[in-house]
């Protein structure tokens, strides 16, 4: 899948169906994920009903997720320069 905004590309997803006929014939469905600045992108495949040629398409848009790791990672940086504060106010022994 090509992901256009406005007419113009901004990346391409890969979603697979995928079946195993080893075991118990399991299905699988893997996830085509893009994560611009603005959100993430995932488009999945459906199941496909028997008789029929076309696959169900699910996609859903998280947005600012990307902002939320960076909130995250923000975080431990400043428990790691509190501590390192910490450590260093320390008298010796």
């Amino acid at each position: 899948f090509v992901l256009l905004e406005g007419g113009i590309p901004q990346g391409t997803l890969n979603a697979e169906q995928r079946f195993y006929t080893h075991g118990d014939g399991t299905n699988t469905s893997e996830v085509g994920l893009l994560t611009p600045l603005t959100g993430d992108v995932y488009v999945a495949l459906g199941e496909r009903r028997m008789g029929e040629t076309a696959w169900p398409v699910h996609a859903t848009v998280h947005p600012l997720q990307p902002w939320l790791w960076a909130g995250a990672l923000l975080m431990t940086a400043g428990g790691f320069s509190a501590a390192a504060r910490r450590i260093r106010r320390m008298p010796p022994c």
